[in-house]
């Protein structure tokens, strides 16, 4: 958790989330050195916090672990700070649902 509070220390400190996004946001993610690893077969890994708004500002951080595999032509170890501002109700829906998808075009 400690990491996660660094990842979100630095991006407020650089201001790389926009204010209005930071005001329509109903949930904040941040996972911290989200390892993906692979040689044909790759796998991805990682812990992180989430903490979504409530009546009385932010709830309190719940601890979420990503997981998941992939086949196909790749090779090679990454690490990456992920950080998702989650702006709807169906986002938030989705997130804990227990097969959410987190991929990205870069990684494949």
């Amino acid at each position: 958790m400690t990491n996660a509070a660094l990842v979100m220390g630095e991006v407020a400190q650089a201001n790389l989330m926009p204010e209005d996004q930071r005001a329509r946001a109903r949930c904040i993610v941040v996972i911290p050195s989200l390892m993906k690893v692979g040689l044909v077969v790759g796998a991805r890994h990682g812990y992180g916090v989430v903490s979504c708004r409530i009546v009385t500002g932010w709830s309190a951080p719940a601890l979420i672990q990503v997981a998941g595999g992939s086949a196909g032509l790749q090779a090679g170890v990454q690490s990456a700070d992920i950080v998702m501002v989650l702006l709807s109700e169906r986002m938030v829906g989705r997130l804990f649902q227990e097969s959410f998808q987190l991929s990205s075009r870069a990684w494949s």
